[in-house]
This record gives structure tokens, sequence and C-alpha cells, in this order.
């Protein structure tokens, strides 16, 4: 009879091998999308008046800034005067339709 360990043993490769023929077999869908374009200026590369342009802002002090940027030139700083209120901003809004990745 075939002992515990040898049992787990076999079990283990024989899982190995069956993710490798899954990883083999089944592709990725592929999206011709760019999430990004439905957020105007998610780069935060525009800017009006030293503020992100198309964003609007609600609470706190929100500047554009050259300081510390992902990509690009620009990033945003945000900034906290207050210990009751906290720092809002709101991109516009985004067309969603229901049931629809």
């Amino acid at each position: 009879m075939m002992s515990r360990l040898r049992a787990s043993q076999c079990f283990a490769v024989f899982l190995s091998f069956a993710m490798l023929l899954s990883g083999l077999t089944i592709s990725p869908i592929q999206t011709n999308a760019n999430p990004l374009a439905l957020l105007p200026n998610s780069g935060f590369e525009e800017v009006a008046a030293g503020k992100p342009a198309k964003w609007s802002i609600i609470n706190g002090d929100v500047t554009s800034s050259t300081y510390l940027a992902h990509s690009g030139t620009y990033s945003v700083k945000l900034a906290d005067p207050s210990n009751t209120n906290s720092v809002t901003l709101r991109s516009q809004k985004i067309p969603v339709t229901p049931g629809w990745e």
C-alpha cells in the first residue's frame, strides 16, 4: 500500500501538470478599450489656474504640482488644512452602462 507521503507527492506532481496544461490551453481575453480614456484628464496633465482641469475641488487645498509625477509632468498635491474636513477632489461623471464591464 502506498504511504501517505508518497500519495501526497504524486498528488502534487499531478496538480503541477494540471496547472501547466491549463495555462497552455486558456488564453486571456484581450480588449482594445483604454479605461483611462473614460476619465477626462486622468493623468492630471491638463492644468488651469494652477489646478487640475476637469476636476472639481470640494474641500481642501488642491494644486497641480511638478514635484513628483508618475509619468508626464504633473501630479496633484492635496493639502488638508482642516482637522474636521477631508480633502475632496471629484472627477467628471463617467458614463456607465448596467451589465457591461
